[in-house]
């Protein structure tokens, strides 16, 4: 059974994470399904089920909409924002996880969470290239 890349995720491990997500690709998926659209539902999905956990999607905050705000009950623990990109090539992939990062920031998605009381907030910028991905974090 493959694994879901719940834990990796809320600890701020990046690259089992990114290891996690990728088999799950790997394993599921067509190479025709490579729009951004479906890598969102695709990924709305995996984390849909984590307990204390809610997972919403295309949430307004700041001055923009992020992808996914995986959100805990208790405002002590760790919430995330997941923002995904489409790379053209998979050399690209790198630089457009980056990209989806400094997204984050520049519209400032974590201020709804941080006027709620969340301190703890990880980012992550995640690029799709056909069944394979690659995760840039922050979590300054």
């Amino acid at each position: 059974m493959l694994a879901v890349p719940d834990e990796a995720v809320l600890a701020g491990d990046a690259e089992t994470f990114k290891t996690e997500l990728s088999a799950l690709l790997a394993e599921t998926i067509s190479y025709h399904d490579t729009r951004e659209s479906f890598y969102h539902g695709f990924t709305t999905g995996v984390f849909s089920r984590i307990k204390g956990y809610s997972v919403k999607s295309n949430r307004e905050s700041g001055s923009g909409r992020g992808d996914i705000f995986i959100i805990p009950t208790s405002i002590r623990k760790t919430a995330a924002i997941l923002e995904l990109k489409v790379a053209d090539t998979a050399a690209g992939m790198e630089k457009t996880a980056l990209d989806a990062l400094a997204q984050i920031d520049a519209k400032n998605y974590e201020q709804e969470l941080q006027q709620v009381g969340y301190s703890d907030i990880l980012k992550y910028g995640i690029a799709f290239y056909r069944k394979d991905c690659t995760i840039a974090i922050n979590n300054e």
